[in-house]
């Protein structure tokens, strides 16, 4: 399955509990970043709930405004394939990645150090 960048950030978004009124704007490592160190919006949400009713003795009754509705249908698990012959050779024991941007793409002036820029919002 190939997945555009936008749709993979959509998705990244998505399972962060982001509002779909949130704008992230910037280069995508940049928005990746972003989304991945977020605390996720609706668990946010719980515990300031939690710790103003704590403080003030005031409880919140109903549902989060930031929850997630349940899927109505659940999509049947993907089948799983053998491991394609030409990444057998990368088995092994490697090094551990150097650290955001400073993979061997980027120590290579590879031309994708330079990411295209994206305006994430909901549709």
């Amino acid at each position: 399955m190939n997945v555009s960048a936008a749709t993979r950030l959509s998705i990244l978004r998505f399972l962060k509990t982001f509002p779909r009124s949130f704008r992230i704007d910037g280069p995508r490592v940049e928005i990746q970043r972003q989304i991945g160190n977020a605390v996720p919006s609706l668990l946010a949400e719980a515990l300031a709930r939690e710790i103003v009713s704590q403080v003030t003795g005031k409880s919140f009754s109903g549902r989060y405004n930031l929850e997630v509705e349940r899927a109505q249908t659940i999509a049947p698990p993907e089948p799983v394939f053998d491991v394609p012959q030409e990444y057998l050779p990368l088995l092994g024991k490697h090094a551990p990645h150097p650290g955001t941007v400073k993979g061997r793409s980027y120590q290579n002036n590879h031309p994708q150090k330079t990411q295209p820029y994206f305006n994430l919002t909901s549709r």
